[in-house]
């Protein structure tokens, strides 16, 4: 199972491509009715849903969990896989409102990405289609889990580094076609101290 996700996942630099795979694989491999993948906001602690697959559908693309806020907040800060067979009693659970989400959750298994002791994001997959989550299910996407966060930590970093690229070349463009030349040099000042 991690060899074939991590093949998947690292043949492809598309942010959005890799985020579909995972789900997609983490799906099919655990037998689950839905899958997300949640990336940390830095600037905000808030956990952000970039995929959602539940039945081959996306959902909630772009929604944000407050800091701490359900299983998936729980995980983020400490860094622990956590199941929950009982959803629906848990206290952790939160249940997100709003257009698209009755979907009705049993059980959860969620555990952390975590690069450089830093909390990345979470993986969370919901209603297991056989019978409850078990330790070893655990185990097994708790070993995926870091390997996913460094493919996508990797997507991500070559998406920013195509992005500079992409503005240096427009200064650059600019420069060629007349701009003077202290505007162009200004303009690299500003893109390499943001870097």
């Amino acid at each position: 199972m991690v060899a074939d996700i991590a093949s998947h996942v690292s043949s492809s630099l598309e942010t959005r491509e890799v985020y579909r795979l995972v789900v997609q694989k983490l799906n099919e491999y655990f037998k689950v009715e839905a899958g997300s993948l949640l990336l940390s906001d830095e600037a905000t602690d808030e956990l952000i849903f970039v995929m959602t697959l539940e039945g081959g559908e996306e959902k909630l693309f772009g929604m944000r969990l407050p800091p701490g806020a359900g299983v998936a907040g729980y995980v983020a800060q400490t860094q622990q896989v956590y199941i929950t067979n009982d959803a629906e009693n848990d206290q952790r659970h939160y249940k997100l409102h709003g257009e698209g989400t009755e979907f009705v959750t049993r059980n959860i298994l969620c555990a952390p990405m975590v690069i450089k002791d830093s909390t990345i994001g979470v993986i969370e997959l919901i209603n297991k289609q056989d019978g409850p989550f078990t330790d070893q299910e655990a185990q097994r996407l708790a070993a995926i889990a870091n390997i996913i966060g460094v493919a996508i930590e990797n997507a991500r970093l070559f998406e920013f580094v195509r992005q500079r690229r992409e503005r240096l070349e427009r200064l650059l463009d600019r420069m060629i076609q007349g701009t003077p030349q202290d505007k162009v040099v200004e303009g690299l000042v500003r893109e390499l101290e943001t870097q």
